[in-house]
C-alpha cells in the first residue's frame, strides 16, 4: 500500500524545543543552539518546505519585560535527532536571558525558555580538562 504524507495545520502547541545538550549556560561570545520539532496537529513533524512559511517569532529577553535585539540570529534547517530546526545567536554580556518562540499569542511549550551567559570556566570543560 502506497501512502503519500499530507501534513496538516502547523501547530506550535504540538511542536516542542530544547537546548542542545540540554545546556543553557554559555560564555560570550559562543555560540547558542537551540532546536525545534515544528509539528502540525495530529502530531506529524513537518517538513523543512512545510514549515519555512509559518510565522514563527523567536525573540530574547534580559528581563520578562526587557526585548533585546539579537542582530546575528538565525533559524537553519537541519536534519538532526534533536529537531528539525536550529536555532542559534550569541549574546555579547554576561547576564540571566529568556528565549521566547510563539506564534501570535500561543506560545511553545515551556517557553519562554531560560539561559545565561556567564564567566568562567564550566564544570564540562574541568573534566575534559581531567
Amino acid at each position: 500500500m502506497l501512502c503519500n504524507y499530507h501534513p496538516g495545520p502547523f501547530s506550535l502547541q504540538h511542536s516542542t524545543g530544547q537546548w542542545e545538550d540540554d545546556m543553557n549556560d554559555f560564555q560570550p561570545p559562543g555560540i547558542a543552539r537551540f532546536y525545534l520539532t515544528l509539528k502540525d496537529l495530529g502530531g506529524n513533524i513537518l517538513k523543512e518546505s512545510v514549515s519555512s512559511s509559518y510565522n514563527i517569532t523567536i525573540q530574547v529577553y534580559e528581563a520578562p519585560n526587557f526585548l533585546l535585539s539579537v542582530p546575528n540570529m538565525q533559524m537553519n534547517y537541519t536534519k538532526s535527532a534533536l529537531g528539525n530546526f536550529e536555532v542559534l545567536f550569541s549574546m555579547d554580556h554576561v547576564g540571566k536571558y529568556l528565549l521566547a518562540i510563539s506564534q501570535g499569542v500561543n506560545h511553545l511549550p515551556g517557553s519562554p525558555f531560560p539561559f545565561h551567559y556567564i564567566a568562567g570556566i564550566f564544570f564540562s570543560d574541568i573534566l575534559n580538562y581531567l
